[in-house]
């Protein structure tokens, strides 16, 4: 993971390059420049705007938030077809927990915004807490044992893709072939035609801040019309197990009819069937070792 988080790291201090120093598309919108400019999940909060604004706040979209403090705004999507029409990404000055909940609390008193939600973009450590209680690992034969799952876990999942972005121009001309040449405010190595009028712009250099800083731009220009992350293959989620729980040898123990009998199938109960030990599962992380015994008395 700490290999991960350096890459990251460095892939963000290349830029995106070729931006246009015009009315439109250019860095340093609000005077601070943000070419270099980096960021960590703990002073980055989302703000996802209502439909019906969008048209006011493209057009000065720091000064519409003037009121706040904050470092910088990226416009993360632009897709006016959506009840939200756009997602903004605040940088804020200070990485303290309540200091981005203060921050957060204080868009939410904004009509114009739908909801807020705390920056997970980048990698960060795994929390895992998942594991399977019960009040002993010893059973005797024919006795029962109630198993519970609890815990959770928090993993890190890459949002979207870190090579490119997708954009629907204005007007789009299906008998164009579109080129980097007509994305000059970013430096693109291809493009890509996509389905319904998007086009895959792919980065000459990748990487999430590139990623982001690259949104914002075509984001600002009045020639797109949606500008939005690559989540196509975020969006997918491997299939969910064929059994919540599972034992290794049901000749041992084996559950008893009613097992997952919670609205969440996290309760199971088993029964000691012969001697032996057993190894249950619960939705293939969580396992414990079960002892059975031909004995009355139990540790």
């Amino acid at each position: 993971m700490k290999t991960f988080m350096a890459a990251v790291m460095v892939m963000s201090m290349a830029l995106v390059s070729g931006c246009a120093n015009g009315a439109e598309g250019g860095q340093g919108r609000d005077g601070s420049g943000d070419s270099n400019l980096i960021w960590t999940n703990e002073n980055a909060a989302y703000a996802y705007i209502k439909a019906g604004f969008e048209t006011d706040i493209l057009k000065d979209i720091e000064g519409s938030f003037s009121t706040l403090s904050f470092r910088k705004v990226y416009v993360m999507e632009k897709n006016l077809s959506s009840w939200s029409t756009l997602v903004l990404l605040f940088i804020l000055e200070d990485s303290r927990a309540e200091k981005q909940q203060e921050f957060r609390e204080l868009l939410s008193q904004d009509t114009r915004i739908d909801y807020t939600i705390n920056s997970r973009d980048l990698p960060f450590e795994t929390v895992d807490t998942r594991h399977i209680e019960r009040i002993k690992d010893t059973i005797a034969v024919g006795e029962t044992l109630t198993l519970e799952a609890k815990g959770s876990i928090d993993a890190y999942h890459q949002p979207f893709d870190l090579d490119g972005l997708l954009v629907k121009p204005v007007n789009f001309v299906a008998s164009k072939t579109y080129t980097a040449a007509d994305f000059l405010q970013v430096n693109l190595k291809s493009v890509e035609e996509r389905d319904n009028g998007w086009l895959y712009l792919e980065l000459a250099t990748g990487g999430y801040f590139n990623v982001v800083k690259a949104i914002d731009t075509l984001s600002r220009l009045s020639t797109t019309e949606e500008v939005i992350p690559d989540k196509s293959d975020a969006l997918i989620s491997p299939p969910p197990p064929l059994f919540i729980w599972q034992i290794s040898d049901k000749t041992i123990a084996d559950f008893v009819e009613g097992v997952g009998f919670d609205d969440r199938c996290s309760k199971a109960v088993i029964k000691g069937m012969k001697p032996g030990k057993v190894i249950v599962e619960y939705v293939d992380h969580s396992y414990c070792e079960i002892t059975v015994t031909e004995s009355t008395i139990f540790e």
